[in-house]
């Protein structure tokens, strides 16, 4: 028992901590990891609260081994990326790659990130105190830093970026007060961007990280409290929770970000419908028939609209719901085949293919001529550019018909004068398994690439398509 005291009490000592201990120093023992350190960060050395987390590459959503990222407010001065493998401990700083400039495309983010090569013992250094985001692939060997701006994209913006306009002087809170939230998904992200590559800032990247957080929330009276998940699935809002919010996200140290939402009032926007029906000769007027359910515009509840193929002397109207309730048609007669709302039928002269778009805001009702268009590397020219005349579908008897210009992903749309202020990709569909597919209130459809000079067919007698 002496034995055993006198080998307990040597152990004690050896493992005692000297109080002038360097905490960088390999002698003090701290979790393998990667860490954030230096005068300019929140962290004094090597702690658990300053470590990177292991992160998934946007490219596909599966966690990269290699690849790290932390959120953290940095002050004016230098920092370093730690790097402890037991006894072992590198310490990099970089060397300048390059800055790139932030111009948005390839939804990247729209604020400049700076690229680093890692280099031992150097410092990177920051010269401007902010909310950063800071990336690190040690496959790649790259470091990425970027001062950043929290906002929200969803439906209440068409999916762009609507910043939130008040930070707090330590950059750890940044919020925006009574924004109407309205039905439909959304997700916070960064200085307008979705991602960011880590080897190319081009839609070529490889190895992506997110900008953007998503998840799911809980409701408790007026407070929603969310979730982050990097890239995570769009928040779900239904038309329940409509309403004003004070939106707030809030880094502590230790625990990263947090995000609320509290009603502050109610929403302004009028109450609309879910679906909209069509009903007609075309179905005997019988509600236990096939009805055409309209498709949502994506963001624009007060937007519905289809592609059918109809025969001279079919006449029809609209509900929001498969019963004789609400049931509404024109009034007049039609202006370059805008109508107002009313109450008579709408009869179709000339054989052919049509698009049928409501504005329930508005009170007017297209019926006229589909404008189906080829979008993007497919397209002429390869372009992101809505109405470009060469990418019209042209129609030929109960078929829309167009061949595409490059390889890549097929992207098609339809549009209309009525639909004003609605973008390209609000009213987005494809063909999947022999269907033309809309993509409605839904999230991005899955793709399917075809070579260049694929003739793309649709025929809007049994709504089916072909790529060939």
């Amino acid at each position: 028992m002496i034995a055993l005291l006198f080998v307990a009490t040597l152990v004690a000592f050896s493992c005692k901590k000297d109080d002038n201990d360097d905490p960088d120093e390999p002698g003090v023992l701290v979790e393998d990891g990667i860490y954030l350190i230096g005068p300019a960060t929140p962290f004094t050395g090597p702690e658990l609260d300053g470590m990177l987390a292991n992160t998934p590459n946007e490219n596909g959503g599966v966690f990269r081994a290699s690849l790290y990222e932390i959120y953290a407010p940095l002050t004016a001065g230098t920092l370093q990326i730690q790097e402890v493998a037991g006894s072992k401990i590198v310490k990099n700083g970089g060397t300048l790659k390059y800055t790139y400039k932030g111009s948005g495309a390839n939804e990247q983010p729209t604020v400049p990130v700076s690229y680093y090569t890692p280099a031992a013992d150097a410092n990177i250094t920051i010269t401007q105190s902010g909310m950063y985001h800071i990336a690190y692939d040690n496959e790649l060997k790259v470091i990425t830093v970027a001062r950043i701006e929290w906002g929200i994209r969803g439906g209440l913006n068409g999916w762009g970026f609507t910043k939130f306009d008040e930070v707090s002087a330590d950059f750890k809170t940044f919020s925006i007060k009574n924004l109407e939230i309205n039905e439909g998904d959304f997700k916070f992200a960064y200085s307008g961007g979705w991602k960011l590559g880590l080897d190319d800032t081009t839609g070529t990247a490889n190895v992506r990280v997110n900008t953007n957080f998503g998840g799911t929330f809980t409701a408790s009276g007026a407070t929603l409290t969310n979730t982050l998940v990097p890239g995570g699935p769009n928040y779900a809002f239904n038309k329940d929770y409509k309403g004003k919010y004070t939106v707030t996200m809030t880094w502590t140290k230790g625990a990263g970000y947090a995000a609320q939402m509290v009603k502050t009032g109610e929403s302004e926007q009028p109450e609309y419908p879910d679906n909209i029906y069509m009903i007609g000769s075309f179905v005997d007027w019988s509600w236990d028939n096939a009805v055409i359910e309209m498709v949502p515009a994506h963001g624009n509840p007060q937007a519905f609209w289809t592609i059918t193929y109809f025969e001279a002397g079919t006449e029809f109207k609209f509900a929001p719901v498969k019963a004789w309730s609400g049931d509404f048609g024109v009034s007049g007669s039609a202006t370059d085949g805008v109508y107002d709302r009313g109450g008579s039928n709408i009869v179709i002269d000339e054989s052919g293919v049509y698009m049928i778009f409501v504005d329930l805001e508005e009170a007017k009702i297209y019926v006229g001529e589909p404008f189906v268009y080829l979008m993007g590397s497919t397209s002429f020219e390869g372009a992101w550019d809505s109405g470009v005349a060469e990418n019209l579908f042209t129609e030929v008897d109960t078929t829309l018909t167009h061949t595409t210009f490059g390889a890549g992903e097929l992207r098609l749309y339809a549009t209309c004068p009525l639909a004003v202020g609605i973008d390209w990709w609000q009213m987005e569909f494809m063909v999947l398994d022999g269907k033309i597919v809309y993509r409605g209130k839904g999230n991005d459809q899955d793709r399917v690439n075809v070579s260049a000079g694929a003739v793309i067919t649709l025929d809007y007698a049994d709504n089916t398509g072909k790529i060939e």
